[in-house]
């Protein structure tokens, strides 16, 4: 789909998939728990285009036009690699909200995928409804220690608030600049409540066949050492035998 804020566009290729008689559409989500937190602060600008195209999506299911919403909280591997979540993996810098105790969703790329196409596996167990899922309910203390385990060095801890990164985003949003919504996100995820989706409701990986074990450690280790073998070159990425990899699951 197109960029949330593309909110004409995502209508368009709706009334596309209708004419065409597409019977499914997995929203533009891929997120945070947009259902329970359309209204609040500092996400209320991003979660206006997907409040609206779901909306849209609801007044076109009695023609036969079915919408899913995954809700994953952040992609776990390309947050770490990126340092969207607050791990900078090449200066061994930790950003800290809070106290760093605080669980928060996060799900792999690799498991996003395979929801996805489970998601078209279960048609009726997932229509018309939003999908949650995560690979791990874990704290910043929790993954930097993860962290300083494999890399085997004690990392550098700079600390701040989830208020401070709340209004960072929020007036980087204010002002037109979107890459507040690194900075929203991170406060927001890292204060609790609702954000926590895990805590007060059923996840759907079972429904879909994911695995619910996913183990922190192990999934930082591969996360450095295919950092690490990028820097030596492309040839290095193809030493990947002895990784972990993620099955397709089972849907019979």
């Amino acid at each position: 789909m197109a960029p949330i804020t593309e909110i004409a566009t995502h209508k368009t290729i709706i009334d596309a998939a209708i004419k065409a008689g597409v019977k499914r559409i997995i929203l533009s989500e891929f997120g945070t728990n947009v259902p329970d937190l359309q209204t609040t602060e500092p996400l209320a600008e991003v979660y206006k285009g997907k409040v609206e195209i779901r909306k849209y999506m609801e007044s076109k299911e009695e023609q036969g036009l079915t919408w899913t919403g995954l809700v994953v909280g952040a992609f776990f591997d390309w947050g770490l690699e990126d340092g969207f979540i607050g791990f900078d993996l090449k200066s061994k810098t930790a950003t800290i909200c809070g106290s760093g105790t605080t669980p928060t969703n996060f799900t792999l790329l690799a498991t996003t995928g395979l929801a996805t196409v489970a998601i078209l596996d279960k048609p009726a167990e997932t229509a018309n409804r939003y999908v949650f899922i995560n690979s791990f309910r874990t704290t910043q203390n929790e993954i930097l220690s993860a962290l300083q385990t494999v890399t085997h060095q004690k990392w550098k801890v700079e600390h701040t608030t989830c208020e401070e990164k709340s209004r960072i985003g929020k007036e980087m949003l204010e002002k037109g600049d979107w890459r507040g919504v690194g900075h929203a996100i991170m406060g927001a995820s890292y204060s609790g409540g609702k954000y926590d989706f895990a805590a007060s409701r059923e996840l759907d990986n079972e429904l879909l066949g994911l695995p619910t074990d996913e183990d922190l450690e192990t999934t930082v280790e591969r996360i450095v050492r295919g950092e690490q073998e990028k820097e030596v070159g492309p040839d290095a990425m193809m030493i990947t035998e002895d990784l972990p990899v993620l099955q397709r699951p089972n849907l019979e």
